[in-house]
Formats: structure tokens, C-alpha cells, sequence
């Protein structure tokens, strides 16, 4: 391991091998003259750095990998009529909160579609082991067509608050982590 170490930290010597020559015409190099076929190391490459440890060398050729890009979501457009296929279009769920505690599903419907937004669905959010807030919430979705007029802060009332649902993931036994 120790010599590993020396040879990857020890100063070394790149050649060119473009610019040899062929023995024949090296006349240069037997007088003394320099055939500018060596050259020091390139100061990007990681394995010739003096001085550094042989953990931080190993991490430098790792880090320096080549990474994978991959493309990103195809997501299709045409309008087929008679496809053999559906399907199911996204959703946008948010948590909308600080409402006031008497707001029904009806209401914050009927508010919603009155603003302009499509395929609207509301659920009153229930507290759990017997707590009681002073406020109501509700966890709504609604086509991503909407999208930007749900998040306009303009049509809703003062105070009401706005995010993206957070999902979390659940247990075998059914209940979130």
C-alpha cells in the first residue's frame, strides 16, 4: 500500500509520443539538444498533485468519474380519439389553511369554481387524537391546468394560506412514518 502510495505522490514525467522521432533523425537529443518530447504533468490531473494523501487522490479519481445524464420525461401530446388507451390526467394537490372554522367543502368549492378552476375536489382536514384548532384546513386537488390560478395570491382572502401537499410514505400497517 505504501509504495502504491509513493507512486501515485512521487512527481513523474509525461511523454509525448507525438513528438518522437524516429531514431534515425534524432540528432538533437544525442547532442544535448532538447526534442521537446517531455513535459511535466497537467496540473488538472489528479494522480500527479505532490504533497497529497493517498485517501484524498482515491477520492479525487472517484469524484472525477464521468456522471450519467438522462433525459428528462416524455410526457405525450397527441389527441388520439378511437386509442386503446387512457390516461389519467395530473393532478395538482395543496393544502390550503387559516380558513375560518365554520368553512364547509361546499363553500371552498363553490369559491374555487367561481374563480375559474376546473375538477375540483376539497377535503376538510380533521385533527388528530382529539385536538381542536381555531381554524379549518383543507387538502384540495385540481386539473395542473389551474395551476396558476390556484397559487394566484389575488383571488384568495387575506390570510389564507397556500402550499404543495406534502406526501409522506406509509408503513406496512398502514399508518405514515
Amino acid at each position: 500500500m505504501k509504495e502504491m502510495e509513493n507512486k501515485l505522490t512521487m512527481p513523474s514525467v509525461h511523454v509525448d509520443n507525438m513528438n518522437i522521432k524516429h531514431p534515425a533523425t534524432r540528432d538533437e537529443a544525442v547532442a544535448g539538444v532538447s526534442t521537446g518530447n517531455v513535459r511535466s504533468p497537467p496540473a488538472s490531473d489528479p494522480v500527479h498533485q505532490p504533497g497529497k494523501s493517498f485517501a484524498s487522490l482515491v477520492a479525487d479519481i472517484v469524484v472525477s468519474k464521468p456522471t450519467f445524464s438522462f433525459k428528462k420525461m416524455v410526457r405525450g401530446r397527441h389527441q388520439a380519439e378511437n386509442s386503446s388507451i387512457k390516461v389519467v390526467p395530473r393532478e395538482l394537490t395543496c393544502f390550503v389553511g387559516r380558513l375560518d372554522k365554520d368553512v364547509t367543502e361546499q363553500q371552498l368549492h363553490g369559491f374555487l369554481t367561481g374563480q375559474g378552476m376546473k375538477g375540483i375536489t376539497c377535503k376538510k382536514l380533521v385533527a388528530r387524537d382529539g385536538k381542536t384548532f381555531r381554524t379549518s384546513a383543507f387538502r384540495v386537488t385540481c386539473c395542473t391546468e389551474s395551476a396558476d390560478l390556484f397559487y394566484d395570491e389575488s383571488l384568495w382572502p387575506s390570510g389564507v394560506e397556500l402550499r404543495d401537499w406534502v406526501f409522506y410514505p406509509k408503513n406496512n400497517n398502514g399508518s405514515t412514518v
